[in-house]
């Protein structure tokens, strides 16, 4: 059988991928036409026949509804299919009322769902030209179809059934299907949806496109497209009624849903996160900004420079603080992170950590709570393999936060050895708790579980996630348990890994900041292209007698080092003219053993390493801390 198609679609790639699947159906043998304008779809209908019309909705100018309600005018007799991308309940409701047989989602074109459609318009052809059914031909339809068919009475009670019908509503034989009412079938909540529709059947001939929630004989619901026609059997009406399984369609049309509401919750999040942060980045630079401005005022006293001097620093702190969060955030989610294992005192790191958390502002002003640390193991030798410095980043957002939301009463944290296999490490405060519907979201970007009416918490709402994050990247899971008004614990664990090295190194515990020469005469080479960088370190070594020489750019550092005896040089890495890591290539070449540190602003993926693999000795991150500054120089110098 030879079926001549039409596809009008001005999308070419749309139009090429209908007619592949048409062409693979091997049922028929087809003569496909395609028309990219109504104009020469409407020249050519005039002369030739069509079997079938697959017509796209958005046709420049003119939409398909409006071609096909066109053809009807035109008296074209050819059934028309609407092909959209929107599965807009509305749209294919309005398609039909201007003529068209049935309609296809783009997003779900199928080489089944196609010949199911080609099959449904032929055997609808076929219907329509013969307006009077014998009974056995309606019973060879009623079996040979691959759609539900069944035959109802005026009142909606079941006459006839096809298989199809039987497997989905799971009865093995008609018998336990016939004269029970079609609802019987239909979930409770819609069954005053196909009542009604059988009543403007009786009234209007036809049921078009009705999408019902129906159950089988277990209860499981399916989603049907039902179609039905009022014809004359044994001379007496009855409804025809076709059913097709959309249930997929609807599963995807949920899944879309459920991810438009993600999608805006996101967005919600995202909105509050950014005036958040907006707040959080305000804050600190209105204390830096007004308290340099009083700084420089001749009238204030010594003692009201100090206190300018420190509110400067506690903002600045507050503000790399937020940066470093922010930058942790974008490594995280470019995957930029690594594990970068050494061995390291468990014990020290919580030493550290205690005297850091006493030494906060929020903390001494307070005076109400009391800190403790609790050592599984306290041994001051117990040494450990992992990444010191991400478990001291997540112990320091969990100490913070306890101390953020908690007034009075105790903050315990500390660690306890897991079967000899894990390290299980904790935060535990009395705040203000956490309710229960925030523990569910509480690791998720951009949530904050502080947030109240009564009063505003610190902070941007991303630690928790970064904490979480980092947890699983040492090969653990972070949890936490809550009760709004007595407290919360946030528990961890990390893979239990002994190093083993030789006992004078593990025994070395030398400090260079407390012994350090005097660095009178020694001459120190500072490559920095930035005035305020460069003005900084001057004064900040010139405290400690070195001598001191500028370059400003890579290649200015190298010429320097060629004419003059320098002892060390401290190099940018982003400088014009010849960056910080040729400049170092060249200098090496030509003085290997010439100490070089790397300072710099990237704070990026194996930044330290690629700095090491240029050939700097050392390496320091900006903001640049003087005394940390200063150890270093000593430690190259003095080896």
């Amino acid at each position: 059988m030879l079926i001549r198609v039409a596809i009008i679609d001005d999308n070419a790639a749309d139009s090429n991928l209908l007619r592949r699947f048409i062409s693979k159906l091997n049922f028929w043998q087809f003569e496909i036409f395609v028309f990219h304008a109504d104009s020469d779809f409407f020249e050519f209908i005039q002369k030739n026949q069509l079997d079938i019309v697959f017509v796209d909705y958005l046709l420049g100018k003119q939409n398909g509804i409006d071609l096909i309600a066109k053809s009807k005018d035109l008296k074209l007799n050819v059934p028309f299919v609407l092909l959209t991308g929107f599965g807009n309940e509305d749209l294919v409701r309005k398609a039909l009322r201007a003529g068209a047989s049935d309609y296809l989602n783009k997003n779900e074109l199928s080489l089944d769902l196609i010949e199911k459609t080609i099959r449904h318009l032929l055997e609808k052809r076929e219907g329509d030209e013969k307006l009077q059914f014998t009974q056995n031909m309606l019973q060879t339809l009623i079996e040979k179809t691959e759609t539900s068919l069944i035959v109802l009475d005026k009142k909606g009670f079941v006459q006839d059934v096809n298989n199809v019908f039987l497997a989905l509503i799971q009865q093995p034989n008609e018998k336990l299907v016939k004269e029970r009412h079609i609802s019987d079938w239909i979930s409770p909540e819609s069954q005053h949806k196909i009542i009604h529709a059988i009543d403007e059947c009786l009234q209007t001939g036809s049921i078009s496109n009705l999408e019902l929630p129906m159950q089988n004989n277990f209860d499981s619901e399916i989603f049907m497209l039902i179609n039905g026609v009022l014809m004359k059997k044994q001379g007496k009406n009855h409804i025809y009624l076709m059913m097709r399984d959309i249930s997929a369609r609807k599963k995807y049309e949920q899944e879309l849903k459920l991810a438009k509401i993600k999608a805006e919750e996101a967005d919600r999040l995202k909105s509050a996160f950014l005036a958040n942060l907006s707040h959080e980045i305000r804050t600190p630079l209105n204390a830096i900004i007004g308290f340099s401005e009083l700084i420089t005022d001749e009238n204030l006293s010594s003692k009201q420079k100090k206190e300018c001097a420190v509110h400067l620093k506690d903002g600045s702190e507050t503000l790399l603080n937020l940066i470093n969060d922010i930058i942790e955030v974008s490594k995280i989610v470019a995957r930029q992170i690594e594990v970068n294992k050494s061995a390291f005192n468990v014990n020290s790191i919580l030493d550290d950590l205690f005297l850091n958390i006493t030494r906060k502002k929020e903390y001494t002003k307070k005076n109400q709570i009391e800190i403790s640390i609790k050592k599984s193991i306290p041994d001051p030798g117990f040494i450990i393999l992992s990444d010191a410095f991400r478990l001291k980043q997540i112990l320091g957002n969990l100490l913070d936060n306890a101390l953020k939301f908690t007034e009075k009463g105790t903050i315990e944290f500390g660690y306890s050895v897991k079967e000899n296999k894990f390290l299980e490490f904790f935060v535990q405060d009395t705040g203000i708790g956490i309710s229960p519907e925030k523990l569910n979201v509480i690791f998720d970007w951009f949530r904050k579980a502080g947030d109240s009416e009564n009063k505003l918490y610190r902070g941007s709402g991303i630690g928790l996630t970064i904490s979480y994050s980092l947890v699983g990247l040492l090969g653990g899971e972070l949890s936490v348990k809550s009760v709004v008004g007595k407290g919360s614990l946030f528990k961890f664990h990390i893979p239990l890994q002994i190093p083993e090295f030789d006992n004078q190194k593990k025994n070395s515990t030398q400090n260079p900041t407390e012994i350090r020469p005097d660095f009178g005469g020694k001459t120190i080479l500072i490559a920095e292209d930035e005035d305020t960088n460069f003005h900084f370190l001057k004064v900040a070594l010139g405290k400690h007698n070195f001598k001191i020489i500028r370059a400003k750019t890579g290649q200015e550092a190298l010429d320097i080092v060629q004419k003059n005896a320098i002892d060390i040089v401290l190099m940018d890495i982003k400088m014009p003219v010849m960056d910080g890591y040729a400049a170092t290539n060249a200098i090496k070449h030509i003085y290997p053993k010439l100490p070089i540190i790397a300072q710099t602003a990237y704070a990026m993926h194996n930044e330290k390493e690629k700095i090491l693999e240029a050939g700097c000795d050392d390496y320091i991150s900006k903001p640049i801390s003087v005394s940390a500054l200063i150890d270093i120089i000593y430690k190259n110098i003095a080896s």
